[in-house]
């Protein structure tokens, strides 16, 4: 089983704090105030003393006094824009704490402030350690303690020691991470910077459980666990025990894992700290496992459900896990299923997460490799210009004197002439040597490329596994680049098929990008939301790719058409929804192409949306169903160069529909190919035929 441990380290915030007498103390002072300084100035202080003791209070406080706070008021005007930053950080305001860092910086560049330019840099150290860039954050961070070392702030130097070994555990250099950690607590411990000692205590902690010594590690928490407990600091309180159940669950001892446990989730339930309340109701229910009492594991697994978090991926997977292994236990092997899946989809999701950040990142090395290409080769062809328009220049020159000069002149045109020459060809080589580089850079972006389609190929289902729900059926698919925007869409559950041939805006790495985010949501519609309607699931895709793009902070009209068959296997009954684009029906007896219209809206942005519409198909035997992009009528060809388009493809499909399906399929293929001859393929291509 999987227990959910919470090892976290320091609070970045750069506050001065003290005891909860204090925060009474200066309660009492701010309701003695009568002028506007001394309000500000005592909030100021206030809220260096709540963050460790009200988290909610803490965080409306530094949001008014972030719109009050002038920039002349220089230090306070400094500890609230860092403290805001921090705060943005925290919430997925990455682009607004990134801001605010960079505007405090310039600041301090102009000013020539070092104190402004070491806390910015102390900042967007936690912004790139956030984003996983290492690198930068590390050379940030060594520029701050360079800063803070000039200006003798041993406070800062001592949280950047910490933030130092925070990145080498990152880097899994954990001596190196132990031996800053110390660093820190040594400077720490010299100027009584009592808050500083907890959180380099707690890190230590972290460090030595990850090493696999927890006598140590539990040592260093008991340490921690003393300081805040003496400084009523509840949040910092809660972690600490929650890493001390940890330790204890992983030594064996259960009881005293649970009685710790048990403690943190009463501290976090006061303390509203959704996230931390679900990770203790998920470790005492790995405990109850651990005792083999299944049913009180499953009440606990069940009261995480209440607080989890949606976007919080590892601890779902990792709940969804427990839940269908407690279900095993108790014989419930329906749920048991059931959850089995929804922790596949979630694995699904944090897959296709990092197959969207690699595929953003080959798009943007793929395009500024391209640009430098273009600027390498254009600046090459602007010097042989040169060199070619010299050369005329001093051939003309050479002739005018060997005319009036006589044989001296044109023996030093001679010369002239071939060191022109020579000059030339040391032009061509070196224009060869950076072809030859150019070309290798071309052949790292394409490997790259074909990385990408065997991610994207991943969502994508073997056409065997659509044979065994339909076998009398062809599918016929061709990206017009390396990889696609236009996708199909396979999926069974115990009760219903889903099949569906979608198109997302653009084609190409950037089509590939916007296939992922829309086939994900398809199948969290599936498995996670439990749904089988097709016009429901068109209205909750619709809203997942919306909440995804919306994070960008800008309108992204991306999204996607699609086609949507849903058959239910007992009965054989099947239903269609569509986004712009429409489902044909081929009666066999007649010969007819009936079509059943799509809603004219996609799967994204659109002025006015409605709820999708979900249509019942009446189909007899040997009917046959087709699902198309718009790939194969916007396709130019033909004697005059002009579209296939929609009516010579009905045409066609009538025209093979009494073939078998791998007959139809080569038929359509040979006609797009006859169609096309030396054209280029103009977008991507799908059409999928079942016949019933």
């Amino acid at each position: 089983m999987k227990v959910k441990a919470l090892l976290f380290s320091l609070l970045l915030l750069s506050l001065k704090l003290k005891p909860q007498a204090l925060i009474d103390s200066l309660r009492f002072q701010l309701s003695k105030c009568v002028t506007e300084d001394c309000i500000l100035q005592t909030e100021h202080l206030l809220v260096e003393e709540l963050a460790y003791c009200n988290q909610e209070a803490t965080v409306q406080l530094i949001e008014r006094l972030y719109k009050e706070t002038k920039e002349n008021d220089t230090l306070n005007y400094l500890n609230i824009q860092s403290a805001f930053a921090f705060l943005c950080l925290n919430n997925n305001l990455s682009n607004k704490a990134f801001k605010i860092y960079s505007d405090l910086k310039l600041s301090g560049i102009q000013n020539k402030n070092k104190r402004y330019v070491a806390r910015a840099n102390f900042g967007l150290c936690s912004y790139y350690m956030k984003n996983n860039d290492l690198k930068t954050a590390s050379d940030l961070l060594f520029s701050a303690l360079k800063d803070f070392e000039v200006l003798g702030d041993n406070r800062f130097i001592a949280k950047s020691y910490l933030q130092i070994a925070i990145i080498n555990h990152k880097l899994k250099n954990n001596p190196k991470a132990i031996e800053f950690a110390k660093k820190s607590l040594d400077i720490s411990t010299k100027y009584t910077y009592l808050n500083e000692i907890a959180s380099a205590y707690n890190n230590l902690g972290n460090l030595y459980a990850a090493a696999g010594s927890p006598d140590i590690s539990l040592e260093y928490y008991q340490r921690a666990l003393s300081i805040r407990k003496k400084r009523k600091h509840e949040f910092e309180l809660s972690v600490i025990l929650t890493n001390i159940g940890v330790i204890f669950f992983e030594k064996g001892q259960l009881e005293q894992a649970e009685k710790y446990f048990k403690e943190a989730l009463v501290l976090n339930l006061k303390l509203k700290n959704k996230k931390n309340v679900a990770a203790c109701y998920l470790n005492l229910g790995g405990i109850c496992y651990n005792k083999n009492d299944f049913s009180k594991a499953d009440f606990y697994y069940r009261e995480t459900l209440k607080y989890l978090n949606e976007n919080d991926l590892a601890l779902k997977e990792t709940l969804y896990y427990n839940l269908g292994e407690v279900n095993f236990k108790l014989n419930n092997k329906e749920k048991a299923f059931a959850y089995q899946d929804s922790c596949m989809s979630v694995k699904d999701s944090i897959y296709s997460r990092e197959s969207i950040k690699t595929l953003n990142e080959m798009q943007i090395k793929y395009e500024t490799e391209k640009k430098e290409k273009e600027n390498i080769l254009l600046k090459r062809e602007h010097e042989i210009e040169i060199a070619v328009a010299t050369e005329k220049e001093k051939k003309l020159n050479v002739i005018t004197y060997s005319i009036t000069g006589g044989l001296i002149i044109v023996i030093l045109f001679s010369f002239v002439l071939s060191s022109r020459l020579k000059i030339t060809r040391q032009q061509k080589r070196i224009i060869e040597s950076q072809k030859h580089i150019v070309d290798e850079k071309q052949k790292e972006i394409l490997d790259s490329i074909h990385y990408a389609q065997r991610l994207q190929n991943a969502i994508l289902a073997k056409e065997e596994d659509i044979q065994k729900q339909y076998p009398k059926s062809f599918l016929l698919y061709k990206p017009k680049d390396i990889v696609a925007g236009d996708f199909y869409f396979y999926e069974t559950t115990e009760t219903h098929a889903f099949y569906a041939a979608a198109d997302c805006t653009g084609h190409g790495v950037p089509g590939a990008l916007v296939s992922i985010v829309c086939s994900n949501a398809l199948s969290r519609c599936v498995f996670e939301f439990d749904l089988n309607d097709p016009g429901k699931i068109l209205d909750k895709a619709r809203e997942l790719v919306l909440d995804t793009f919306k994070k960008s902070g800008q309108d992204v009209k991306d999204g996607m058409d699609i086609s949507l068959l849903v058959k239910e296997k007992s009965t054989g009954i099947l239903k269609w929804a569509g986004a712009n684009n429409p489902l044909w029906k081929l009666n066999s007896g007649r010969g007819v192409m009936e079509e059943i219209k799509a809603d004219k809206q996609p799967i994204g942005l659109s002025d006015d949306p409605k709820p999708f519409t979900s249509h019942e198909i009446k189909a007899d035997k040997n009917d046959s169903l087709y699902l198309f992009t718009d790939g194969m009528p916007d396709q130019f060809g033909g004697p005059k160069g002009k579209k296939y388009k929609y009516k010579r493809l009905e045409e066609q499909l009538i025209k093979c529909s009494d073939k078998d399906p791998r007959m139809q399929k080569e038929f359509i293929q040979n006609d797009l190919k006859e169609w096309m001859r030396n054209n280029e393929q103009v977008d991507d291509i799908l059409l999928i035929g079942i016949t019933i």
